[in-house]
């Protein structure tokens, strides 16, 4: 039935009217069949986005491992002021960072919602204290902005760059290579 609807409806039309359609149709189909190039997309990483007080950062999920609750933690005397501690995460000791400290920024103190994101490349794991670990969320390259002028050169160097909404996005790869968190 369709089809001869179809019929009715086009003898109506112009032939000439009628090819030009299916060209522009078929022109449109072909369009939209194309990838989208690398340049025109960007490159999308994957990213998971927490709070640390009232800033909130993303970082790339191929560095975090797993998001826990922190239970309880044991604090090390004579190390660094950013290593708050370490605790026994099913059976694996991690040492615990504290950001804020780690950029030399003020500590607000952990609570009962505190959360490990458990951070590691290459058998080297530890976990960043954060007060709220939210989603994982693909992030478009292209429109990460470049790090303000106002943000200390000693955190500027752990950051690839800010969102348009203000998130700060780590360099996961320059926290883990950062010959402070290595003792011994």
């Amino acid at each position: 039935m369709p089809e001869r609807q179809l019929k009715l409806s086009q003898e109506n039309i112009p032939q000439e009217q009628i090819l030009q359609e299916q060209a522009l149709l078929h022109e449109r189909a072909q369009r939209l069949a194309m990838p989208i190039s690398t340049a025109e997309q960007g490159s999308v990483v994957e990213v998971v986005s927490f709070s640390i007080g009232s800033e909130k950062f993303l970082m790339d999920t191929q560095f975090v491992l797993e998001i826990a609750k922190l239970k309880e933690y044991t604090p090390v005397p004579g190390t660094p002021d950013f290593i708050v501690g370490v605790t026994n995460l099913r059976g694996t000791i991690l040492a615990l960072v504290e950001l804020r400290k780690f950029f030399t920024l003020p500590s607000r103190g952990l609570t009962d919602l505190t959360r490990i994101i458990v951070v590691g490349r290459d058998k080297f794991e530890f976990g960043i204290l954060a007060e709220k670990a939210e989603q994982t969320q693909s992030l478009r390259q292209a429109l990460v902005l470049d790090v303000p002028d106002n943000i200390s050169s000693g955190t500027a160097k752990y950051l690839k760059g800010v969102t348009s909404d203000a998130l700060l996005y780590l360099d996961a790869a320059a926290i883990i290579d950062d010959e402070r968190l290595y003792i011994g």
